[in-house]
């Protein structure tokens, strides 16, 4: 799922940063309302189609109705930078910080591995209020980050292997505590 959502999210936006840039089109918070909105149908479809398709455990259906909730949320942070006339560029700036902050807390109560997505999105606001001239690529670019570190986490945010590493005994991997894998 996370490479369909991820991948599907970065690609457009890329395509709407070449837009933008070769004065196709403008997008503000009102583009981003409806972007919002299909970006969280895309979600639910995703998710219905797998919860059809393949089996999930209580964690795994738990974590993507979350995400999906997310995904129409977003619409209520589009909706509001729109009614109080916010500019794009602080718009998703702030969307990334917010975002980056519910990363983090799902790193913290949830799975640690999502840690390095909290941080590209962390990055990625930052990003986008430095260099507002390309601001969609920075987030198609922290898309793909933000996905790429939640999908393949560094070793060393690995929780089981963290907890074998302190209890002393053999990683997943079964390499003894302390050998290089």
């Amino acid at each position: 799922m996370g490479a369909l959502v991820g991948g599907s999210w970065g690609v457009a936006s890329f395509v709407v940063g070449w837009g933008e840039r070769t004065g196709r089109w403008h997008f503000g918070c009102g583009g981003a309302v409806v972007a919002a909105t299909a970006f969280a149908a895309n979600c639910t479809a995703i998710v219905v189609w797998l919860r059809r398709r393949a089996p999930m455990n209580a964690i795994q259906r738990r974590f993507t109705t979350v995400i999906t909730l997310c995904a129409w949320g977003m619409i209520n942070h589009w909706g509001l930078c729109f009614a109080l006339d916010v500019s794009p560029q602080v718009a998703l700036a702030l969307y990334l910080l917010w975002t980056s902050g519910g990363w983090l807390m799902a790193a913290i109560f949830y799975d640690r591995r999502v840690f390095g997505g909290a941080l590209a999105l962390a990055l990625g606001a930052l990003a986008v209020a430095l260099a507002p001239g390309v601001r969609f690529e920075a987030l198609g670019v922290t898309v793909f980050c933000t996905y790429g570190a939640v999908l393949f986490p560094p070793r060393w945010l690995d929780a089981e292997a963290i907890l074998a590493r302190i209890e002393g005994r053999d990683t997943p991997t079964g390499s003894p505590r302390g050998a290089r894998d």
